[in-house]
């Protein structure tokens, strides 16, 4: 199971055929999850021409998501893939699948994480 893993990291390869990398290490510490580069790096991420839609919230756990799926972006409240736009993967099932993931990960890797855990919130986001 991969959310037994510090560091992953999918990167899809455009390649003929098209193919993806998954990049994964136990003991190494997941990418530094900052919400606020998460955003930056999310809208660096959208394709040309496509519009954003403002009220695009990241919440920790979406980050580490981001983080971990180098080919994905979030507009609204969906996340889509930088190469295939009509691939969506519903933003509440992100939040859902890593709450777990964000649990252990902070637990063994502590400093990898920018803000701290507020027990009262199912999904900071800011």
């Amino acid at each position: 199971c991969l959310g037994e893993f510090g560091y992953v990291e999918l990167v899809h390869r455009d390649t003929n055929p098209p193919t993806y990398a998954l990049r994964a290490r136990r003991d190494s510490p997941p990418r530094v999850i900052d919400i606020e580069a998460a955003k930056a790096e999310n809208l660096a991420r959208l394709p040309h021409g496509l519009g954003f839609d403002d009220a695009t919230t990241i919440s920790e756990r979406e980050a580490l998501y981001l983080a971990e799926h180098r080919s994905a972006y979030k507009n609204g409240d969906d996340f889509h893939l930088v190469h295939a736009f009509y691939r969506t993967v519903r933003s509440h099932g992100v939040r859902k699948r890593y709450k777990p993931v964000i649990d252990y990960l902070r637990k063994r890797f502590p400093q990898q994480f920018k803000s701290r855990a507020d027990p009262r919130s199912p999904c900071r986001s800011y």
